[in-house]
């Protein structure tokens, strides 16, 4: 899925870009079905958790599965910089110059240096993009849910989106209160709270100035009533 993606994004544009498009779309929705039939010989239900830097391909995933409903989860950017800053993900991209500019949000040929910016203001120039993508395309996703308020309440309204019977809400608890990218069970804890986000200065400066505004806007965007209930998006003022 994620070959399909870069492939998708670093394709050059040509007269037969369309008939390539419509090429990698039939291959990545045989691979979908390849995933939901070849476990158990007999079609499954399937869930596709994709990688942030999907957003990037979302016209092209929406034009794969129509019907298909699609949630989004956003988290405070400075949590999310801080997180990347360990390493992995696309904090490794940043010396490829392709992947690095377009994550960045540069148009396919368009120069950006991801290569000369610090740590810190790639990522946040990286999240930044992540979020003006999701504020273009907010009728893309059925369902918006802030990384605060995961919880078993909200994966039960997930899965009642997905048509999927799931766990009690005491199951899913306990899950998130375990760091998922550990594996000594280490419990969880948030880098970022109602009044307080812990980060570098050079850190809380590069995610001020590139992407707070943006995911302000889309806080703003997600807390307009009329707007959650026309397109059953989480009320993030609940």
């Amino acid at each position: 899925m994620t070959q399909f993606h870069w492939h998708n994004l670093l394709s050059p544009v040509s007269q037969e870009r369309e008939l390539q498009q419509s090429l990698d779309v039939l291959a990545i929705k045989a691979a979908a079905w390849s995933l939901a039939t070849c476990r158990c010989g007999r079609e499954e239900d399937l869930v596709l958790k994709l990688t942030s830097s999907s957003l990037l391909s979302l016209d092209t995933i929406k034009a794969a599965w129509p019907q298909v409903p699609c949630v989004l989860i956003i988290r405070h950017p400075l949590e999310v910089l801080m997180a990347s800053l360990r390493g992995g993900g696309w904090m490794d991209l940043k010396g490829d110059t392709l992947r690095s500019a377009r994550l960045c949000g540069a148009s396919f040929g368009e120069d950006r240096a991801a290569c000369d910016m610090s740590n810190e203001d790639y990522g946040a120039c990286v999240v930044a993009n992540y979020l003006e993508i999701a504020l273009k395309r907010l009728s893309a996703f059925d369902l918006i849910i802030d990384h605060s308020e995961l919880s078993g309440g909200t994966v039960q309204t997930v899965a009642n989106l997905f048509n999927l019977r799931a766990a009690a809400n005491e199951a899913f608890d306990n899950e998130l209160a375990l760091d998922a990218k550990r594996r000594d069970g280490s419990r969880y804890t948030r880098d970022a709270t109602s009044d307080q986000i812990i980060g570098s200065a050079k850190a809380r400066s590069a995610v001020e100035r590139c992407a707070t505004p943006r995911y302000e806007a889309l806080i703003k965007e997600l807390e307009n009533s009329s707007l959650a209930q026309h397109r059953n998006i989480h009320n993030l003022s609940n």
